[in-house]
């Protein structure tokens, strides 16, 4: 992940922060723009249409996105609060799946990104599901034996409507993940609460000897 801006002009990250003191931006290496809520979201603003991420092609099309989502919560009534969710749709059949097996090296995270994302295609969901394999593999290398001389192996199942992401790491003594508070700002990853933030869903199964983690986004 880096902060900066290489497009779309003079604005920068910080600029539309500044604008919206109530969420961190970035840019992704795909050159996406992203901006994260720092207070999450209760269940009636997302009901109401409320964000807790948003992604912009450039800084000028974030800062409309985010701007629309400022107006819409600050306009919300307690008859939009209340409205009732629409029913979660059925989690449609396999596609096909395709797996690979990357040293543990910090340059094998980039070549994890490129694997799911040729794996993933042309779907709605493709940068997301490459930016959170890059901190699932890079969370292996940092906190399991993947990164001790290790592998870990990345196994894409992708649906017609759904894909989920598997990341098989080296096992850990230290227990079971866990989604940290979000770091909008940190500089060496946000680790397991982007995953939270930005997966319909996740998880994981496993012990010292080896672990899965897993996510999973729909569109």
């Amino acid at each position: 992940m880096r902060n900066g801006c290489e497009t779309a002009g003079a604005i920068t990250p910080s600029d539309i922060e500044r604008l919206f003191p109530g969420w961190g931006v970035w840019v992704s290496d795909t050159g996406q723009w992203w901006a994260a809520r720092l207070v999450n979201l209760s269940a009636a603003e997302l009901r109401a249409g409320g964000w807790p991420f948003l992604r912009g092609l450039d800084s000028a099309d974030l800062m409309g996105s985010v701007e629309e989502q400022e107006r819409l919560l600050s306009s919300m009534d307690e008859q939009c609060r209340a409205r009732r969710a629409e029913p979660a749709r059925p989690q449609p059949g396999l596609v096909r799946k395709s797996a690979r097996v990357f040293g543990g090296r910090v340059d094998q995270v980039r070549e994890a990104r490129h694997f799911v994302g040729e794996a993933v295609g042309d779907v709605p969901v493709r940068d997301e599901a490459v930016l959170l394999v890059s901190e699932l593999s890079t969370n292996a290398l940092v906190h399991t034996a993947s990164g001790n001389g290790g592998k870990f192996e990345v196994t894409v199942c992708l649906g017609s409507r759904h894909v989920r992401v598997e990341v098989n790491d080296g096992g850990s003594v230290s227990g079971t993940p866990v989604a940290r508070p979000l770091d909008v700002l940190a500089g060496d990853g946000r680790g397991l609460g982007l995953v939270e933030l930005v997966a319909d869903r996740w998880g994981y199964e496993g012990d010292e000897d080896g672990r899965t983690v897993f996510f999973e986004l729909r569109w």
